[in-house]
């Protein structure tokens, strides 16, 4: 059971840090296309 619990809190701690470098391409992304429509808008 112990092992499991163990597993468990690694798997947790693994799609964490997935949601946050998602975050962070999708701020980058964000940023990029502002910065895109600021010096040449449509």
């Amino acid at each position: 059971m112990k092992a499991d619990r163990e597993q468990l809190r690694s798997s947790v701690e693994v799609l964490e840090n997935l949601s946050q470098v998602e975050y962070g391409i999708n701020l980058t992304d964000f940023l990029i296309d502002a910065k895109r429509s600021r010096t040449n808008p449509l």
